[in-house]
């Protein structure tokens, strides 16, 4: 199944609302992990690189989304996209469970490491 359909059906929301809380727990995971962790999260999802791309246009211009680069940034535009804490905690484990099951060993506690960040930033 899709992650973003994982999200819509764990979360009991919509497909934007999810493909927003997916695409920038892939900002987060892109900023705060080598290049080497990415693209293998992007061979495991290859609509990674789509989500993110929508993550980054939705958040305004290019120098705009280095502010958001951070967790706690990113933890703060998930609130404004309308994810209470316990939300948040959701889609992080939705997500991991997703990707990191797709991932090395070594890789995969990168991306758990890196979106525990966000849901507990």
């Amino acid at each position: 199944m899709d992650l973003v359909q994982q999200v819509v059906e764990a979360l009991g929301t919509n497909e934007q609302r999810a493909t927003d809380g997916v695409g920038l727990l892939l900002l987060a995971i892109r900023f705060t992990t080598d290049q080497q962790t990415f693209d293998a999260v992007t061979q495991a999802y290859p609509d990674a690189q789509s989500l993110l791309t929508r993550a980054l246009a939705a958040g305004g211009r290019t120098a705009e989304m280095l502010a958001v680069a951070n967790p706690a940034a990113v933890k703060k535009q998930l609130e404004k996209a309308g994810y209470a804490e316990a939300e948040l905690e959701q889609l992080g484990r939705v997500v991991t469970h997703a990707l990191a099951s797709a991932l090395g060993e070594a890789a995969g506690a990168r991306v758990r490491a890196a979106i525990r960040e966000v849901t507990a930033a």
